[in-house]
């Protein structure tokens, strides 16, 4: 069984103490009352992954993270391997 996900979206929260952040994704599809849906997904990054992201963040960028799913307890939770700034990637194609 593969307990890996790729997420690509914007950053909406990042809270260094607690080791987390958020990520907006905007459904690509509308649901039955014909409006997009945005969804908020809670990630964890561990130190010093997060000091890195909190660092490095711009405001409005896409953010592309790769990561496992991670059993604790009775849930699991999305454990955040790497975080990239794509809209950076796309700045630097354009010079």
């Amino acid at each position: 069984m593969y307990n890996y996900f790729l997420l690509v979206g914007k950053l909406n929260r990042i809270n260094v103490p607690e080791e987390s952040i958020e990520l907006i994704d905007k459904a690509p599809f509308k649901n039955e009352k014909g409006k997009f849906e945005t969804q908020i997904i809670t990630l964890r990054v561990p130190h010093p992954l997060i000091d890195i992201v909190a660092e490095g963040h711009t405001e409005n960028a896409i953010y592309g993270i790769k990561g496992r799913i991670v059993a604790e307890g009775k849930t699991n939770i999305l454990l955040c391997e790497r975080v990239k700034n794509l809209s950076e990637e796309e700045n630097k194609k354009d010079e």
